[in-house]
This record gives structure tokens, C-alpha cells and sequence, in this order.
């Protein structure tokens, strides 16, 4: 018999879970006296498992870019708390542009203006096109990676006093403190407002 159950596979030496919660399989037996324990033995789920005989499904898979060309976001991302609407992501009011208007800050547990998408696995790389004209160094956008529920890094636009220009900068956070680290801000040249070309890897 399988057995469904959710796992976590935290990295060493952090011991962080950057994939969050997991979905897994193992083989149990019922005991006579009618409890399940694992058929390896032991309390702990096994990291490798014999294949089961199961009926092959061939699933489409996600594709690998969203252009934004569709008038409903499609089902891998997500809001955070609450469903998607035009006072704040809207696909339609500017076509092939999903455009996000601000709220409350990320730290907040109320009205976030957030648009995620799960990471898949602990090798990636991934790429977005921005259009953000910072007029302060208070208003700016961020495209981050959530590694717990209180440690997090961005890769943001924003306005930066000291240089007088609009800057490229990453920032950590972990719980109220954040990072900012300078000696990574890059300074962004005025050309139609584009930034492209952001990529974020982490490695195991």
C-alpha cells in the first residue's frame, strides 16, 4: 500500500527548505492491532523508494515562459492571501503586460501586491522584463526569491539619491532585518524604460 504524505528536503548546512513543502510516496503496511508503519521500517521516510507498478499518465508540462498575452494569469502562479483582480494585476489593461500596481509592503500580512511562482527545483534560472520609472527611493519593485517564510532576497529597481540615477540593487531580508549590499548596485542607463535580462541562480 502507498502512502501520501508531505515532506521538506532541507539543504546543509543552512537546513533551509528552499523547494517549501513536498509531496511524497511511501509503502506501508497495516499492523495487526490496525496502525500504518513504514514497510522500510524505521520513523522516517525513505529518500529512495522502488518504483511502483503504476499506470503511465502523460501530463502536459508548464511552459517554460509566460508572455502575459492572455486575459486570466494560468494556474502556476499565484496571489498571496488574496485573488487576483484589476484594482491592483491586471493582464488587460495594457495587452502581452502584466501590470502591478503597489500596496502594502511584503513585510505585510494584509494587501500585497505579489505574483509568485513556485520553485521547482534546487537548479534554476530564471529571467524577467521590467518597465518602472522610480521617481523616489521610497517606490520600487522587486523580483525576489523566498528561501523560508521570513528570509528573503530581492532583486529590485529603484532611485537612488547618492548616484542620481536609477539603480539595479539586491537586498536580504531575514525576519525585520534587511541587507542592502551596495558593492552589487548597478546603475541603469534611461532606454525606454526596459530592464532585461534579471536572473537569480541558486546553487545548491
Amino acid at each position: 500500500m502507498l502512502c501520501r504524505h508531505i515532506c521538506a528536503r532541507p539543504l546543509i548546512p543552512e537546513l533551509r527548505s528552499v523547494l517549501g513543502r513536498e509531496t511524497a510516496l511511501q509503502k506501508v503496511d497495516w499492523t495487526e492491532d490496525g496502525w500504518l508503519k513504514l514497510a522500510g521500517g524505521g520513523q522516517l521516510a525513505q529518500l529512495e523508494v522502488p518504483e511502483p507498478n503504476l499506470l503511465e499518465v502523460s501530463l502536459e508540462q508548464a511552459p517554460a515562459r509566460d508572455d502575459f498575452d492572455k486575459p486570466v494569469l494560468d494556474l502556476e502562479w499565484s496571489s498571496l492571501r488574496q485573488p487576483v483582480d484589476d484594482s491592483w494585476a491586471s493582464l488587460t489593461a495594457r495587452p502581452g503586460y502584466l501590470r502591478l500596481r503597489g500596496r502594502e509592503s511584503l513585510c505585510s500580512r494584509n494587501k500585497v501586491s505579489l505574483i509568485a511562482r513556485r520553485i521547482q527545483s534546487f537548479h534554476f534560472q530564471a529571467e524577467t522584463c521590467v518597465e518602472f520609472e522610480p521617481e523616489t527611493s521610497s517606490k520600487w519593485p522587486a523580483w525576489f526569491v523566498s528561501t523560508t517564510t521570513s528570509i528573503t532576497n530581492y532583486l529590485r529597481i529603484y532611485y537612488s539619491d547618492t548616484l542620481e540615477s536609477r539603480c539595479l540593487g539586491l537586498m536580504s531580508a531575514d525576519m525585520d532585518c534587511a541587507t542592502e549590499h551596495l558593492d552589487c548596485r548597478i546603475a541603469i542607463l534611461k532606454r525606454e524604460g526596459f530592464i532585461s535580462g534579471l536572473s537569480f541562480m541558486k546553487r545548491r
